[in-house]
């Protein structure tokens, strides 16, 4: 007996004296994270949108096309459209109410739309503002209030994941945009559209959704007897999915640069955008590699015969040799202007 208790003193003294890491993570067996909990297989999920532009473009009506959506917005969003709504929020609190309702009710309501979200900020500013006990947002020093309703926004979204998860409800955040200028590190500034709402809350829904997309009019120029520019205005209206100097976008379904501002026309380029076969990837890279160099495709011809038929090794070379294809034109370009100015200096 007196053995044991010695043995179990010498042990508990032992414990006692490990410290733990300094990282606060204790190594043991793993429960979730094991090599053979490691998946390999595409995932299907609800797509999570931001969609913004500018004022009457016409985004309500474009969302209100989604397959059976419910509307969060105040009460000059969607009720001339005859759409499901929610009564407007007027708390933060409602908001998240509405939520929980989606989550746990019995519908089939299968797209979740938030009309807007520089509306929805607003009731951010709120709460912020009561917590911090100011009566405006701009009261609180360097910008604090402000990054305090970033916050807000993830725990917004956070819970919009849950809606993707457990009822397999697609999520719509819609929102005005702004023209404002852009400081380019690497260029001068120049205007562009943005979000209309805090920068960093922006920076946030962006990185979040799946796709962000700018609506806008086909608005083209044409210049006058006088040599003055002038805008042409169009009736036809765009959603872009690819960003450019002048507004930000981006997709993960391969769209096309810009589609007719209509949800059929969204979801057949997202069907159309579908991750191509290896033999049609394949073809593509081939008949692009057709544009540089012999050396260059040579290395192309090896890479295709490393990669095999993994489709995501595919399409990243396929993404890497467009990339090349865009250095090589623009290369030439500059050596064509250089030869050009050469000459034109000689005569």
């Amino acid at each position: 007996m007196q053995g044991n208790g010695v043995a179990t003193r010498v042990v508990a003294r032992t414990q006692s004296t490990q410290r733990a890491p300094a990282n606060g993570v204790q190594h043991r067996a793993p429960a979730r994270m094991s090599l053979a909990s490691i998946r390999t297989d595409a995932a299907a999920q609800p797509k999570r949108f931001l969609i913004y532009g500018v004022e009457g473009v016409g985004k309500t009506s474009l969302a209100a096309g989604a397959p059976n959506p419910i509307f969060l917005c105040s009460e000059e969003g969607a009720e001339e459209l005859g759409v499901a709504r929610f009564p407007e929020p007027k708390t933060w609190q409602d908001v998240f109410d509405a939520l929980h309702v989606l989550l746990t009710g019995d519908h089939d309501y299968r797209t979740f739309v938030v009309d807007t979200a520089d509306w929805l900020e607003q009731l951010i500013f709120t709460v912020v503002c009561k917590a911090g006990g100011k009566k405006s947002i701009t009261e609180f020093g360097y910008g604090d209030g402000y990054r305090a309703s970033v916050d807000h926004w993830r725990l917004f979204t956070s819970r919009c994941d849950e809606l993707r998860r457990q009822r397999g409800m697609q999520i719509v955040v819609l929102g005005h945009s702004m023209v404002k200028e852009f400081k380019d590190p690497s260029n001068d500034a120049y205007e562009r559209y943005q979000l209309k709402i805090y920068k960093d809350s922006a920076g946030w829904l962006r990185e979040w959704a799946d796709a962000v997309l700018f609506a806008n009019y086909d608005v083209s120029t044409k210049e006058t007897k006088r040599g003055r520019i002038r805008p042409v205005d169009g009736n036809v209206r765009f959603l872009h999915t690819q960003r450019t100097a002048a507004f930000d976008a981006k997709n993960r379904s391969n769209l096309p640069a810009r589609i007719p501002l209509s949800w059929p026309d969204l979801s057949a380029a997202i069907a159309a955008g579908a991750p191509a076969s290896p033999a049609t990837l394949r073809r593509r890279i081939e008949q692009l590699a057709q544009k540089l160099d012999e050396a260059a495709q040579e290395q192309i011809a090896g890479s295709l015969e490393r990669v095999g038929n993994d489709a995501a090794k595919l399409a990243h070379l396929l993404d890497w040799l467009a990339a090349r294809v865009e250095i090589a034109a623009s290369e030439a370009d500059k050596d064509a202007d250089d030869e050009t100015a050469t000459t034109n200096t000689e005569h």
